[in-house]
């Protein structure tokens, strides 16, 4: 499908397959995408401000530029993504899986990522200030990338901040659980 500069406002595009479609620019603000398969889709410079992509497949999708703020990803699968600088502020990644995705510089003071499992994923320089990291799963290239990100006021779990310290004290003999 080719929808570039599309104005889908509030559209209800749930279930919808839109894989390899092209979203370049369109507004996508509060749309529900619920379920939406968009893998391959390409939606750089979208605006999905308060979109609902919870439980979307999203594997390979390009969001370069978009802006996402407020934007809810629970129990949405994100594979192979650049998201580097990408706007994620006060967004929801409950229960999600992120796996090879860049999101260096980005964004998400207050996100929510409860439940979410990071595998390989860059964090260096994200602004969390206020951001929930409570009970994730992360491997290791994901924790020493977390050590280079802001944290200040975020919610962490215990194993978390312990893992961190420990990165801080020794960096080359860690090795998380």
């Amino acid at each position: 499908a080719y929808l570039m500069s599309a104005n889908l406002t509030g559209a209800n595009l749930k279930w919808t397959s839109l894989s390899y479609a092209d979203l370049t620019e369109a507004k996508l603000v509060q749309a529900n995408m619920n379920s939406a398969r968009m893998s391959f889709a390409d939606l750089s410079r979208a605006n999905l401000t308060g979109a609902d992509l919870s439980d979307a497949d999203l594997t390979s999708a390009r969001l370069t530029g978009s802006v996402l703020s407020k934007a809810r990803f629970d129990r949405t699968r994100l594979s192979e993504m650049d998201l580097r600088g990408v706007d994620l502020t006060e967004s929801s990644f409950r229960g999600s899986n992120l796996d090879l995705v860049y999101l260096a510089n980005s964004r998400m003071n207050g996100a929510d990522l409860r439940d979410a499992t990071l595998d390989r994923v860059e964090m260096t320089g994200v602004d969390l200030t206020g951001a929930n990291l409570e009970r994730i799963k992360y491997d290791q290239f994901t924790l020493y990338s977390l050590s280079e990100a802001r944290m200040d006021r975020a919610k962490i779990s215990d194993d978390l901040k312990s893992d961190l310290s420990h990165i801080q004290k020794d960096p080359l003999s860690f090795s998380p659980m």
